[in-house]
C-alpha cells in the first residue's frame, strides 16, 4: 500500500511539473521568472511576492489580450485533451493557482489546501461555468510546523 501511495504522489508530482511548465511557456521568462520547488524557502517567498508573479496570479483567470481564452484555459489546452478526466483538469487549475498564490509560502501545497479547491473547480467544470476563483474561499497560509500532515505532492524535479 505504501508503494502505491508513493507512486500516486510521484504521478501527481509529474503532472504538477507539467502544469507549471505550461505556465512558464505561456508567460515566458520576462513575465514569469523561473523557480523550482527545490529552491530555498526564502527564494520562493521572494519570488511569490514579486510584482511579476502577483500580476500573473491576478490575471490567471482573465482573458488573454485579443483572445476569448483565459490564461488558465490556455494551460488546460496545452496540458489536457477531451479525454482528460475532470478531476485531473481541476488538479491542473489548483496546481497553477497554488503555485502562484502569494498567500501560500510553498510551491507544493498540502492536501488540506488542495482538496477544497479541487471540489470547487470540479464543480465549475461540470457545470460548464467559466473558471474563476471563489470569492468566499480564502486560502489560508500553510502551517509549516504541521508535522502530522505529509505534502500532497512529492515532487522530483
Amino acid at each position: 500500500m505504501a508503494n502505491l501511495l508513493k507512486k500516486h504522489r510521484q504521478l501527481r508530482g509529474t503532472a504538477a511539473s507539467t502544469y507549471r511548465k505550461a505556465l512558464f511557456s505561456i508567460f515566458r521568462e520576462k513575465e514569469l521568472p523561473y523557480i523550482q520547488s527545490t529552491d530555498d524557502h526564502n527564494v520562493i517567498a521572494t519570488w511569490k511576492a514579486s510584482p511579476q508573479v502577483r500580476k500573473i496570479y491576478g490575471n490567471l483567470f482573465e482573458r488573454i489580450p485579443n483572445s476569448e481564452t483565459t490564461y488558465i484555459d490556455r494551460v488546460l489546452e496545452k496540458t489536457c485533451n477531451a479525454d482528460t478526466p475532470i478531476h485531473q483538469k481541476a488538479f491542473a487549475i489548483v496546481t497553477c493557482e497554488n503555485f502562484l498564490n502569494p498567500k501560500l509560502p510553498n510551491i507544493i501545497s498540502k492536501e488540506k489546501i488542495i482538496k477544497p479547491l479541487l471540489l470547487i473547480f470540479e464543480e465549475q467544470i461540470k457545470k460548464g461555468e467559466s473558471l474563476h476563483r471563489e470569492v468566499n474561499h480564502s486560502t489560508e497560509s500553510e502551517d509549516e510546523d504541521d508535522e502530522d500532515e505529509e505534502a500532497f505532492i512529492n515532487e522530483e524535479e
